[in-house]
């Protein structure tokens, strides 16, 4: 049987064809007594007549079911006709992980922490529910309006408690996000090979790359990637990413399945902005192994530490001005002891002159200067760690932000900070937050080294900007401290 727009399935008039997932094809169709766009998914025609496949469609439907969350596709209902079998799903708008990932590249941090966080949460509640998907990959995540997402495709997960649900020695998923004990041993998987493969979108979401190499079709070695090598350092490809993500995505991504977080740790971690309930393996080395970046997305080279040539030229200024006081003060010792040694003969000079190494005048200026430049590039560094440690909050308040605003009567953004959060729990030694009705303002104050500087986050267009009232003084921000 093959539907084609137009076709009347029950009560399902179908609209157009959408492509494939699983064990079927996947159609967009209507609902004509509610008037209501819906998915359909139909068991391929070609393996209906084969118990096995028969069986697992019947129990990705089971699964769907059992499973009721903003962030998951919802099973609406589930029937036969004739010899063919239907899903009938919840329609997700918008479109695919992959396709945005292929069209900016980089996810921005705000916008992945945003992504992230949904991803987790749905498989949390999937993990509590007995449910492993298995199959998490970007093509599976459906991104709507305000990045609110669906999870597609359960048809490989599989029920913790049903040991009979994947056959010995079959391996389900997508190789390039597979877990290594997903490569090694199928049966062993647990909901922490999910945490994995999510680790894996992180990684594709911050760089715009896979971390393995995509140019082989040898499955052989990318599993012998996946199950020995580290993930190469993201920042190789791509800078701007905090520590923190940075840390996160190395723990989801251990080698060993009981050095990860579970899905709920990911959550609170993302939450909080800290890391600390979670069991976290080594970081990343300092100098990881450079790999070629990928043709398709442009990617800046990673930049290289070398000593700044101010730092550089006061250092030997230093050397130098140390070395002349050395020898003016080993002068004077002699001088005391024997004030005749450098006195020329028949010449008169007062008795108690001594002798001292006058300090040129052009060193002592340069050195005032280089020290200069040495206290602003701390005052910048000291900058850069009190607006990173802001972020979390920026990220707090816009959620919450959000769902006050989606569950309000009238879509309204509420008036007040203290209406939807503690400015306690978000404010930091450095800043305070406000709030003006849509824009989360951080305000620079106590030890800060520029009182008065605001940083605004407008919630509709996801933008950031900086209010600096000296911006002639230093430091100035930069805005990729907010990433």
């Amino acid at each position: 049987m093959i539907l084609k727009p137009g076709d009347l399935i029950r009560n399902y008039r179908v609209l157009d064809y959408i492509g494939e997932g699983g064990m079927g094809k996947v159609y967009a169709a209507e609902e004509e007594l509610l008037g209501r766009k819906v998915a359909i998914k139909m068991l391929d025609p070609a393996v209906t007549h084969q118990e096995h496949f028969r069986q697992r469609f019947i129990n990705e439907a089971r699964i769907q079911s059992s499973l009721q969350h903003p962030n998951i596709v919802g099973l609406l209902t589930f029937f036969q006709d004739q010899e063919n079998y239907f899903m009938v799903m919840e329609y997700a708008e918008g479109q695919t992980l992959r396709d945005l990932i292929a069209t900016i590249g980089p996810v921005p941090e705000q916008r992945t922490r945003r992504i992230l966080r949904q991803i987790m949460a749905a498989l949390e509640y999937a993990h509590a529910k007995g449910v492993v998907h298995r199959d998490i990959k970007p093509s599976n995540i459906m991104i709507g309006d305000r990045d609110e997402l669906k999870i597609l495709d359960f048809g490989v997960a599989r029920l913790l408690a049903d040991p009979h649900s994947t056959q010995t020695g079959s391996r389900i998923g997508t190789i390039y996000y597979m877990s290594p004990e997903q490569v090694r041993s199928p049966r062993e998987v647990d909901s922490r090979s999910d945490v994995y493969s999510t680790g894996v979108v992180l990684y594709e979401m911050l760089t715009g790359r896979l971390p393995f190499s995509t140019q082989t079709e040898s499955d052989f070695l990318i599993e012998k990637e996946i199950v020995e090598r580290p993930l190469p350092h993201p920042r190789d490809f791509y800078p701007y990413m905090s520590d923190f993500i940075v840390d996160l995505m190395n723990a989801m991504t251990a080698k060993e399945p009981a050095l990860r977080p579970t899905a709920a740790e990911g959550v609170k971690a993302l939450e909080t902005g800290s890391l600390g309930a979670i069991r976290t393996p080594l970081p990343f080395t300092e100098k990881p192994v450079p790999i070629a970046p990928s043709p398709a997305i442009p990617v800046p080279p990673p930049s290289t530490r070398k000593m700044p040539s101010g730092l550089r030229s006061f250092l030997v200024i230093l050397i130098i001005s140390v070395l002349l006081l050395t020898i003016g003060f080993a002068v004077k010792a002699v001088l005391e002891i024997n004030p005749n040694l450098f006195r020329i003969s028949g010449a008169e000079e007062p008795a108690d002159q001594i002798f001292e190494t006058p300090e040129p005048e052009v060193e002592e200026r340069v050195s005032e200067e280089e020290l200069a430049a040495l206290i602003a590039a701390e005052q910048r560094k000291e900058a850069e760690a009190a607006v990173r440690e802001i972020r979390p909050g920026f990220d707090a308040i816009a959620e919450a932000a959000w769902n006050y605003r989606d569950n309000d009567v009238f879509g309204e953004w509420p008036y007040s900070l203290e209406e939807f959060i503690d400015p306690d729990t978000v404010n930091t030694g450095e800043f305070t937050f406000r709030w003006e009705r849509g824009v989360v303002i951080a305000v620079g104050g106590g030890d800060f080294a520029k009182p008065g500087l605001e940083i605004h986050l407008n919630l509709e267009s996801e933008a950031f900007s900086i209010y600096d009232p000296d911006p002639q003084s230093q430091p100035n921000i930069d805005p990729a401290w907010l990433n």
